[in-house]
């Protein structure tokens, strides 16, 4: 302490008030660094490895809802996502992405950014699985006719910024 009190007047001080301010801009800068990085970065491969096993769950699960007739259920798996990802479903009965006179039967209700990025009039630039009677993932060995009941769309949330 007496030492810091020696060096301190014989210190000038513009000199300390630059040094100061470079620390707190470099602090800054790096906080900055740090914040982008974690949004920009770590949430966006979560949220991918997320979408990866929602797509891979979502189709049959809603399939054997669709073919019991439990809309309670639909609209309980489609907010279980949180509003992180938003899930779509639509009354399409084709494979294609491009479908037309296709109107929104379920939505997720919960938003926590995918409704940002949602266009309901440009669903085809969204990924997205078909909805079958029976479900794919069961009847994927048998030769069985399907009949496809919808379509379901994944909406990803913005990181936030």
């Amino acid at each position: 302490m007496k030492i810091a009190l020696k060096i301190l007047p014989r210190t000038k001080p513009l000199r300390l008030l630059f040094c100061f301010g470079g620390g707190i801009l470099l602090a800054s800068i790096l906080s900055v660094f740090s914040y982008y990085h974690y949004w920009y970065v770590t949430i966006k491969s979560v949220q991918e490895t997320q979408l990866q096993i929602i797509s891979e769950t979502v189709p049959t699960k809603l399939s054997l809802l669709f073919i019991n007739q439990q809309e309670n259920q639909i609209q309980k798996l489609l907010n279980s996502t949180d509003g992180y990802i938003g899930l779509v479903i639509t009354d399409c009965q084709k494979k294609e992405d491009n479908c037309p006179e296709e109107k929104i039967t379920y939505r997720t209700n919960i938003d926590l950014g995918w409704q940002k990025n949602f266009q309901a009039n440009n669903l085809e630039k969204y990924f997205f699985d078909i909805i079958t009677n029976p479900p794919l993932l069961i009847e994927s060995n048998k030769l069985t006719k399907v009949e496809i009941l919808g379509q379901v769309y994944y909406i990803q949330s913005s990181p936030s910024g």
